[in-house]
């Protein structure tokens, strides 16, 4: 009598708000999930909010995850605790990609941050920058009222730049933090073309480096830079963390150093912590694993030696 054929698992792959936000991050780390259900190794869907029906709220709706019965659940840029606090109640093993969460216990794979933005540390040690100026991330605070945000800073943002300032610290080199203080309906790079020259003023001088939460920040500087005259990499290098796409395309656009990231690695990561917890080679009872990635420096000329020349 012929075996019947293993079932296929049912995956559930969420993400925030629409694709058009998080389209090229979606596409590359959810690839290798789509190339298994090609195999036929595995089913899948998609579930984001609606943005007719959930303006506000940028999680899937809870009641589409749980009528959809998934075997298993993959989510990316979702870091509201009580909202993974319900995905735990499903009792499905779920995965959460660029993003830990401290109070479920979920696998997890996240990008190497700290040992990233300690290497940038000591790169621009290395090559005799004395001061770094930091680009945050801003985002609205959910709590304030539409049209009438208040930007603050992202959580991953602090632990990129508490990363860079406590590497630095020890190196003696000065970093100077470019915060949400903005207050109003501008978007980010409006913020960033206001502040930064008052920041370069406060200084006294230009920094020897600009530094990042990614390299849309860096971008958002770039016209606030060339107002004041300034070149990269002749008056300052420019440096921060990357995707492989970035060093595709926004790296032929904007000089810059970059730390590269790989997102289908990310993407590969996930697929096998799933895998194995669907298998039952890692147990249900078993403590969350978590997988953080290192990237690769990429030296694209942008950081320079500034070293005091010898006569």
């Amino acid at each position: 009598m012929a075996k019947a054929a293993a079932r296929r698992p049912h995956i559930g792959l969420l993400y925030w708000l629409d694709q058009k936000m998080e389209s090229t991050f979606c596409r590359e780390v959810f690839k290798p999930f789509l190339e298994q259900a090609t195999a036929g190794k595995l089913t899948y869907e998609f579930l984001h909010p609606s943005r007719q029906t959930q303006a506000r709220d940028p999680y899937p709706p809870l009641e589409l995850v749980k009528a959809a019965r998934f075997d298993g659940l993959v989510s990316v840029s979702i870091w509201k605790e009580p909202y993974l606090g319900e995905l735990a109640k499903l009792g499905k093993p779920v995965v959460t990609l660029d993003f830990r969460s401290i109070a479920c216990a979920f696998d997890s794979v996240t990008f190497g941050n700290r040992p990233a933005f300690r290497q940038i540390g000591k790169i621009l040690k290395d090559t005799g920058h004395k001061d770094v100026l930091f680009v945050s991330l801003f985002r609205p605070d959910r709590n304030s009222k539409p049209g009438l945000e208040n930007f603050i800073e992202d959580d991953t943002s602090l632990e990129r730049r508490t990363a860079l300032q406590e590497a630095c610290a020890d190196l003696g080199i000065e970093v100077w933090p470019l915060l949400p203080v903005y207050t109003g309906s501008g978007n980010r790079r409006k913020q960033v073309s206001t502040h930064l020259p008052e920041l370069i003023a406060n200084m006294g001088h230009p920094p020897s480096a600009i530094s990042g939460h990614d390299t849309d920040a860096i971008s958002n500087a770039m016209e606030a830079v060339a107002a004041l005259n300034l070149k990269v990499p002749r008056d300052l290098s420019m440096i921060t963390v990357g995707s492989e796409s970035d060093d595709a395309s926004i790296a032929k656009r904007i000089p810059m150093d970059m730390i590269v990231f790989s997102w289908r690695h990310m993407g590969e990561e996930g697929l096998r912590l799933l895998m194995e917890r669907l298998g039952g080679k890692v147990p249900a009872d078993r403590p969350p694993r978590h997988v953080e990635l290192s990237g690769q420096y990429a030296p694209l000329g942008t950081v320079i030696e500034r070293r005091p020349k010898k006569d």
